[in-house]
């Protein structure tokens, strides 16, 4: 009876941990039938606890990746662990996509612990836009991370300075551009951090050695502590400009 009362308080602690993971996690017989999931797992799928005993692996699968699912049971068994990504099929039918990990169990069972990584895409992808967009621009756009080191570096800027992105990228912008700065470097930082902008005119050397005016602007982004994290330099060669108006100076 002591062993029986043991067994169930083990089950019900066992339960409840695995109901506390805001992941979906599934446990599959040898035949793909769902022997076990969570809360995590009826949300993630959309049904009862009812309705997942008549549930099956292949289910949950778009029908061009049901023909993997015995091949990932294999790689579990040799590797132990398994994790890649995949399209969920939830049961209206509503494709989201997931990242998997699948593993064995003692008693010849297959546990996956499923995660909806639908925010993440649409991030990635906003992202993938906006470096579209910053690629289109003519302007030197480059992001450089707190100790000035080039962690993005546009067209517009391999254009203006003769570096491509490959070249630029992890070195720092005032030792590769030799910057000449209007006032003390720490001056302006301190603008930087105290504002979150800088805006000014700097000098710039490029790759074959010209030297050219750039009309720039800084701006700062902090990370989820408000300690800095990147910053953003868009750089605008007003070199010609510059020189018109000295010309207009000299003649009057």
């Amino acid at each position: 009876w002591r062993t029986e009362g043991k067994l169930r308080a083990s089950e019900k602690k066992y339960r409840e941990l695995i109901d506390s993971s805001p992941d979906a996690i599934f446990v599959w017989g040898e035949e793909g039938r769902c022997v076990l999931a969570n809360a995590g797992a009826l949300r993630l799928f959309g049904c009862t606890e009812a309705e997942l005993t008549t549930l099956s692996a292949t289910d949950t699968y778009v029908s061009d990746e049901r023909p993997r699912v015995h091949e990932r049971n294999q790689s579990a068994r040799k590797e132990g662990v398994v994790r890649y990504e995949r399209q969920f099929l939830r049961k209206n039918k509503e494709i989201i996509p997931v990242e998997v990990s699948l593993s064995t169990t003692g008693e010849g069972l297959y546990q996956s612990i499923i995660r909806d990584i639908t925010e993440r895409r649409e991030a990635e992808e906003e992202l993938r836009k906006q470096a579209e967009l910053l690629s289109l621009a003519h302007d030197a756009i480059i992001v450089r991370d707190s100790e000035s080191r080039i962690t993005f570096w546009n067209p517009g800027a391999e254009n203006t300075y003769g570096w491509t992105a490959p070249e630029a990228m992890g070195k720092v912008t005032h030792e590769l551009l030799q910057t000449t700065f209007p006032e003390a470097l720490d001056k302006l930082n301190a603008i930087l951090l105290r504002t979150g902008r800088w805006e000014g005119e700097l000098i710039h050397t490029k790759r074959d050695g010209t030297r050219v005016v750039v009309a720039s602007r800084w701006s700062l982004r902090r990370d989820e502590d408000g300690e800095p994290a990147a910053i953003l330099e868009i750089n605008r060669d007003v070199t010609d400009r510059k020189r018109a108006e000295e010309e207009v100076w000299r003649s009057e």
